[in-house]
């Protein structure tokens, strides 16, 4: 069975790291990870390193940040997201 886990922050990536490390490893599971938002940003410390650091593999990178953090802005960003999640996963499969 395929279980993909979007992740887009340290924050959440913590409280899903253990269970995405047992998907990995588990017979009857294939884990996908699509990774975007904060992870790709310098100033939060591309975190996207710890995830391979912790030996999972990225397997959809979707960029969506935009500069300013203004309604518009984030409006934007979250547009850039859904469409890049849409197509991962429809790569993924």
């Amino acid at each position: 069975m395929k279980v993909c886990v979007i992740t887009g922050t340290r924050a959440e990536y913590g409280l899903l790291r253990h269970l995405m490390v047992r998907l990995r490893s588990a017979p009857d599971f294939q884990l996908q990870i699509v990774a975007t938002g904060s992870h790709f940003d310098p100033r939060h410390g591309e975190t996207w390193k710890e995830i391979e650091a912790d030996g999972l593999t990225i397997d959809a990178r979707v960029e969506m940040l935009l500069a300013g953090d203004s309604p518009v802005a984030v409006s934007k960003s979250l547009s850039l997201g859904t469409m890049g999640i849409a197509e991962a996963l429809e790569r993924l499969g």
